[in-house]
């Protein structure tokens, strides 16, 4: 333990003056190990950090990769420190395939950089996000298929992350998602575990 500075006191004690030394202890706690914590992104009142990715998949496409800012790559890596939950906040598509079939009632995102843990008697579906196709029209529409709640999606370790890669289907495992203009646009919140 680390002491302060010493105070000397002078008491009077039957006329005789008496010099006492006081140590009063430093605290040297750190609220919440803020010292080894990254400075980015986040701070003590906002756990929380969002990441957005705009991806155009033309026709007859179904794969990012992440090789530029187009398809998946950060302008700056995103920092994760801390053990967080990953949540879908909000997805939503340009020109997507209406829902007018069983292949196209939903899509199916698989993000390589997140440890997905679902099960499905499908084994396209196995490990995947699965997002309802809200899209009754299709044909150069925006429409947003979640926008509701947080979805949860997985839980992810400390690392930094450059790129998001993946694929986007329809339900029965094809690359016709949409038109020659199709793009989706997703939201995903990390929320730090304390």
């Amino acid at each position: 333990m680390n002491f302060g500075v010493d105070t000397i006191l002078n008491t009077p004690s039957n006329s005789i003056i008496q010099n006492k030394v006081i140590r009063r202890p430093i605290s040297t706690n750190i609220t919440n190990n803020a010292t080894f914590r990254n400075v980015g992104y986040r701070d003590i009142r906002n756990l929380k950090q969002i990441i957005n990715i705009d991806i155009a998949l033309p026709n007859g496409t179904n794969t990012f990769n992440g090789t530029d800012s187009n398809s998946g790559k950060f302008h700056i890596p995103i920092k994760i420190d801390s053990l967080c939950d990953i949540f879908l906040d909000n997805f939503t598509t340009f020109d997507a395939s209406p829902n007018t079939s069983s292949a196209n009632n939903a899509f199916v995102l698989d993000i390589d950089q997140f440890p997905i843990k679902l099960c499905s008697n499908k084994e396209h579906l196995y490990n995947k996000i699965i997002i309802p196709n809200e899209d009754g029209l299709g044909t150069n529409k925006f429409k947003i298929h979640k926008g509701r709640k947080q979805n949860y999606i997985c839980t992810i370790n400390p690392q930094t992350l450059t790129k998001l890669s993946g694929s986007l289907r329809n339900m029965s495992d094809g690359a016709t998602i949409g038109g020659n203009n199709f793009r989706f646009i997703a939201e995903f919140v990390l929320i730090s575990r304390n």
